[in-house]
């Protein structure tokens, strides 16, 4: 299938290809095994000759968790060019799960009314979230799950997370509070947090534009799933570093930003908004056998 352009040189959202993943609830794979699936995209999201293909746009990836018919989804959005490379990633770190070809779960959605949003650090990249090294014996996505599975018949709840390649200097403001402040006598002092600044620069990472977006019978539902689920990224909260903050579109933006969603691109979102690989790979991952919540769409 050839690849359709719209304006700008942006992909067609008809040449997107969706998989949705299943693992078996006996799966045992931890958030370790999608950081080697996210390390392995790299090749993917440099650019080069995809990235001449789009018309010099990133190329991009888009991780989505989502919650209809009383169910929860895991998917892998992607331009059709790149589905047999993602497949054959995945199925190296998750040898037994099904990668099953899916329509865009999200078509007929805004038939009903919707609201949405982007989440963001609360401070600079740097700065590190909790990842899943800080979580013991606990999924961090339970509380994440938890929200998505009381979505009620009629109501529909996806996080979106768009990946695109980081630049090159992404870690230099790191490296520039690692250098601490120096006083007029020349005395340098160091950030008190600069174990966690450090671990946090020293990982690959990618952009990430992070969205949720919920549909449901009244607008009144929607924007209470929508913060219900945003207050349940809090657990990802680190004391010393980084927080996600839920942040709407203003009134002139909804139209794009909505369309940005459905075309799983990234616009209106934060630049230079990296998240390191383990970020990344504790706010998505396949479920697992430790996790407890009920309604995952499991694989056989």
């Amino acid at each position: 299938m050839k690849l359709h352009f719209g304006s700008r040189g942006r992909i067609s959202p008809t040449d997107l290809v969706f998989l949705e993943v299943k693992v078996p609830r006996e799966s045992e794979e931890t958030p370790e095994s999608m950081v080697s699936f996210l390390a392995s995209l790299s090749h993917l999201l440099r650019g080069s000759s995809l990235l001449k293909r789009l018309g010099g746009k990133k190329p991009s990836l888009s991780l989505e968790i989502a919650a209809f018919d009383q169910a929860i989804h895991f998917y892998l959005a992607m331009p059709q060019a790149e589905q047999g490379y993602v497949e054959s990633q995945v199925q190296s770190q998750y040898p037994k799960a099904l990668l099953l070809p899916s329509p865009d779960y999200m078509a007929g959605w805004r038939e009903q009314p919707v609201a949405f949003g982007h989440l963001a650090y609360g401070a600079p990249s740097y700065y590190p979230l909790r990842t899943y090294v800080d979580f013991k014996d606990v999924d961090p996505l339970s509380s994440v799950l938890g929200v998505l599975s009381k979505a009620k018949e009629g109501e529909k709840l996806a996080i979106q997370l768009v990946l695109s390649k980081a630049s090159s200097g992404w870690a230099r403001a790191g490296r520039r509070a690692l250098a601490g402040t120096t006083d007029s006598e020349g005395n340098v002092t160091k950030p008190e947090d600069a174990d966690i600044i450090d671990s946090k620069i020293s990982q690959p990472g990618y952009e990430v534009c992070m969205r949720i977006i919920a549909s449901a019978p009244t607008g009144q539902q929607a924007a209470s799933l929508v913060s219900n689920l945003s207050s349940a990224y809090g657990a990802f909260a680190h004391g010393e570093g980084n927080v996600l903050r839920f942040t709407a579109p203003k009134a002139w933006q909804r139209q794009n930003f909505l369309k940005a969603i459905f075309e799983r691109r990234r616009a209106y979102c934060p630049r230079n908004q990296v998240f390191s690989l383990s970020e990344i790979a504790s706010l998505y991952h396949f479920p697992s056998i430790i996790l407890a919540t009920s309604g995952v769409s499991w694989g056989a």
